[in-house]
C-alpha cells in the first residue's frame, strides 16, 4: 500500500503546493526592478483585458455561482486585473504633465478604470466591480475634487443600504 501522507489527493498537500508557488511568485515580484512595472504596465493591463474578454467566450469561460468570471483552466482574470489597473493608473499619474484636476487627466483615469468595471458587470461579478470602484479613494488622495467623490460615495452607501433595509425605510432616509 502506498504512503498517502504526501499524496496530492490530501488537502494540506495542495495548500502547501500553492503556498510554495505563491512564495516563489512573490519573491520574483520583489526582486524585479521597479522600472519594469513602469515600462510594462499598459501591456499587463491589455493582457488582463484580453483574459477578461476570454471569460465571455463560450468554451473559454465558465460560470461559477452565477458569474461568468472564470476561465476553464481555473483562472479568475479579475484578480490580476485589479493589480493591472493599479499599475496602469500609477503609470499614468506618474507622468510629469498629469493632473487629476484637468478634464483630460480625469478622462484618462476614468477610461482605465471603466473598462475593467464594465467587463466585470458583463460577467455578472458586481462584487469585483465594487472593489475596483475603491480607486476613488486613491484619486481623492491625489487631488480629485471632493464634489466628484461625494455623489459616488453616497451612491455606494445607498446601494449597501438597499441590501439591508426596505424600500420604505430608504425613501424615508432620503427625505
Amino acid at each position: 500500500e502506498e504512503f498517502e501522507a504526501f499524496s496530492f489527493s490530501q488537502q494540506y498537500v495542495k495548500q502547501l503546493m500553492w503556498i510554495g508557488l505563491s512564495a516563489g511568485v512573490a519573491l520574483v515580484i520583489l526582486l524585479l526592478d521597479s522600472k519594469y512595472y513602469h515600462m510594462y504596465a499598459y501591456y499587463i493591463y491589455a493582457g488582463c483585458v484580453v483574459l477578461m474578454l476570454a471569460t465571455l467566450v463560450p468554451g473559454l469561460g465558465r460560470e461559477v455561482n452565477g458569474a461568468r468570471a472564470w476561465l476553464v483552466f481555473g483562472l479568475q482574470p479579475i484578480e490580476f486585473m485589479k493589480v493591472a489597473t493599479a499599475l496602469s493608473v500609477a503609470r499614468l499619474m506618474s507622468n510629469y504633465t498629469f493632473s487629476i484636476k484637468s478634464i483630460g487627466g480625469l478622462l484618462h483615469v476614468g477610461m482605465i478604470m471603466a473598462l475593467p468595471i464594465g467587463l466585470t458587470l458583463l460577467q455578472n461579478d458586481t462584487g469585483s466591480g465594487l472593489v475596483l470602484c475603491s480607486f476613488i479613494f486613491v484619486l481623492y488622495r491625489e487631488g480629485l475634487n471632493k464634489w466628484l467623490c461625494i455623489p459616488a460615495i453616497i451612491a455606494a452607501v445607498l446601494f449597501v443600504c438597499s441590501l439591508l433595509f426596505t424600500q420604505l425605510f430608504l425613501l424615508l432616509l432620503l427625505l
